[in-house]
């Protein structure tokens, strides 16, 4: 009987224990919405990273594409004579714009940040280089150069006696004119007036003169010249052998370029004719009466000389 009672007993503890470790349905549905939830935030985490990457990654490649140099460019304005346009372009904004001519003062232009600057300038008379420079919002810079040759006013010719005569005609008073020799120190000269010619002495070797001429208007007119020693023709005109014309003879150290004869003053009896060699002869008969002839020669270099001579023939 004891036994029996025993034996029951255990039962009762073995089904109490087996009550106890058995959770109940609703506290193992707590845990795995808990773990799902943890699941969701962490998946969610994970793809807002990959994707911020993503955009991170083509950010960056937009900015590299867009780390490009300003472009420059430069035009002619149709129906607008010696005036240009200048177009500067830049993805990551134009910070400023520097241009001049020569070595004149530099002009800056405000790029404002902007993507695209636009300016009309004038290109002055003769023989001028025109520098640019355009700076982005980044740093980086474009340098642009161009040469432009416009019909000057303004012309050399070399003398007889070793000189260089600057010789200018224009429609507005001059108020100066300054020429240097190369890097050379730069001199001025009063004119106040609307031709002029002015002579200047010669520097052996070659160099570089630069003229510059400035209207009261302070409108400028550049001519930059190289010369080579200065080589200047040699024009003789004598009687041919039986005393019937004229004997011309011209020559130089350099080639010859070219070769203008005019007689007795008169346009119509002008004539020109291209040369090559350093050397050139020609005779020209005389008329009755009065003769007077003009010898201008041209060399390689541009420089000139020109001879006069009169006579009587009876």
């Amino acid at each position: 009987m004891n036994q029996i009672l025993s034996t029951g007993e255990n039962n009762r503890k073995i089904k109490k224990e087996k009550k106890y470790n058995n959770p109940n349905k609703s506290e193992l549905s707590t845990v795995i919405k808990v773990f799902a939830i943890i699941l969701i935030i962490f998946s969610i985490f994970m793809i807002g990273s990959g994707a911020y990457a993503l955009y991170k990654n083509d950010t960056n490649k937009k900015e590299e594409k867009l780390d490009i140099k300003p472009t420059i460019s430069v035009e002619n304005i149709e129906g607008e004579n010696n005036t240009i346009i200048l177009k500067v372009a830049s993805k990551l904004g134009i910070e400023n714009v520097t241009y001049n001519w020569n070595d004149e003062k530099e002009v800056t232009l405000n790029g404002n940040g902007g993507e695209y600057l636009e300016q009309k300038i004038k290109v002055p008379n003769g023989t001028n280089n025109f520098n640019i420079k355009a700076l982005d919002t980044k740093g980086n810079e474009t340098e642009f150069k161009k040469q432009y040759v416009v019909n000057s006013n303004i012309n050399l010719e070399a003398t007889e006696n070793g000189k260089i005569n600057i010789k200018y005609k224009g429609d507005t008073e001059v108020a100066y004119l300054t020429y240097r020799w190369d890097d050379g120190e730069e001199k001025k000269v009063e004119i106040k007036d609307l031709e002029f010619e002015y002579e200047i002495d010669v520097i052996a070797g070659r160099h570089t003169l630069t003229i510059v001429v400035v209207d009261i208007n302070n409108n400028t007119e550049t001519k930059v010249q190289e010369t080579s020693g200065i080589s200047i023709p040699e024009i003789e005109i004598a009687l041919n052998e039986n005393k019937t014309g004229y004997a011309i003879k011209v020559k130089d150290s350099i080639e010859l370029k070219e070769i203008v004869i005019t007689l007795d003053e008169d346009e119509n009896k002008r004539f020109g004719q291209k040369l090559s060699g350093k050397e050139f002869k020609i005779e020209l008969p005389f008329k009755k009466g009065e003769n007077k002839i003009k010898v201008e020669v041209t060399n390689s270099d541009d420089q000139k000389a020109k001879k006069l001579m009169k006579n009587t023939v009876e």
